[in-house]
C-alpha cells in the first residue's frame, strides 16, 4: 500500500455503553484510532422506505492493517458517519484492510 493513496484523516470509533443518572443505558462513540486511509464511493441508490424515499451511499474506505477493526465499529471523517458492514483482510497479509461502509446520512 502506497502511503500517498492514504490522503484523509479518519478516525476509528468504538461503541461504549455508559449509565445514565436515570439508571437507563445510553450508547456513545469513543476514538480507537485515527489513522490515514482512502475513501472510495462505490454506490448510491434511493429505496422508497414507508412514504419517503431515503438515500443510501456505500464506499469502500483502505487503511493499514489493524487486528482491533470490527463491523462493531464506525468510521468518523470529518462530520460524516460510516457504518461498517464489513472488513477484509487484503490477500490474507496482513497489511491492510479493506471496510466495505454504509454513509449515515442524517
Amino acid at each position: 500500500m502506497k502511503a500517498g493513496s492514504l490522503r484523509h484523516k479518519i478516525i476509528l470509533e468504538q461503541r461504549a455503553t455508559t449509565r445514565t443518572s436515570m439508571g437507563g443505558v445510553a450508547d456513545t462513540w469513543t476514538t480507537l484510532a485515527t489513522v490515514w486511509g482512502s475513501i472510495r464511493p462505490v454506490s448510491g441508490r434511493e429505496p422508497l422506505v414507508g412514504d419517503s424515499i431515503t438515500a443510501e451511499l456505500t464506499h469502500t474506505i483502505r487503511i493499514r492493517y489493524r487486528s482491533d477493526v470490527t463491523p462493531k465499529n464506525r468510521v468518523k471523517f470529518g462530520t460524516r458517519i460510516f457504518e461498517i458492514n464489513s472488513v477484509a483482510n487484503i490477500m490474507e497479509y496482513k497489511r491492510e484492510l479493506e471496510l466495505r461502509c454504509v454513509e449515515v446520512l442524517a
